[in-house]
């Protein structure tokens, strides 16, 4: 019923099976091309490092903390990564050491890019060892306070 109106309001447009068909004059007219795009948050680092170095952001040869890369853009300083790694206090990045330095926040980046891989699956060991303890605990604490709430109805 509307794919007769279709084909006369619209030639070059058939339709088959729900499937709208456009025939285009010239078929190889349409040349596809690879799509260029960057992430909002790798586009915001990108956009900055281009303004650090353009002369209107260097006034008289002192550029800010920012721009020289002492503090990053998450609002820790390169030296209290570097305090808190050497107080085993850091989250290493997954990015960085399993991906060969390929954590694409950067300096943005909230975790630990100074810790190996062998660190990082230390830390994580502790990490289980510490969770399971804890819930152990938790577990043998329910399991008391339920042998005394049976006691007291015995």
């Amino acid at each position: 019923m509307y794919t007769c109106h279709l084909n006369r309001l619209f030639p070059g447009v058939k339709v088959s099976n729900t499937f709208i068909h456009i025939e285009h004059a010239d078929p190889d007219a349409f040349v596809a091309r690879r799509s260029v795009s960057c992430p909002p948050k790798l586009f915001g680092v990108i956009s900055s490092s281009k303004e650090a170095f353009s002369p209107e952001a260097n006034q008289g040869g002192v550029a800010s903390a920012e721009h020289v890369g002492l503090v990053s853009p998450s609002g820790l300083s390169t030296e209290r990564k570097l305090q808190a790694h050497q107080l085993g206090q850091c989250r290493p990045c997954g990015f960085q050491s399993a991906k060969a330095g390929n954590c694409r926040r950067g300096d943005d980046c909230q975790f630990c890019h100074l810790c190996t891989h062998e660190e990082q699956m230390r830390k994580k060991i502790s990490r289980n060892h510490d969770r399971r303890r804890c819930l152990r605990a938790a577990k043998s604490v329910l399991k008391a306070s339920v042998e005394s709430a049976v006691g007291l109805m015995d």
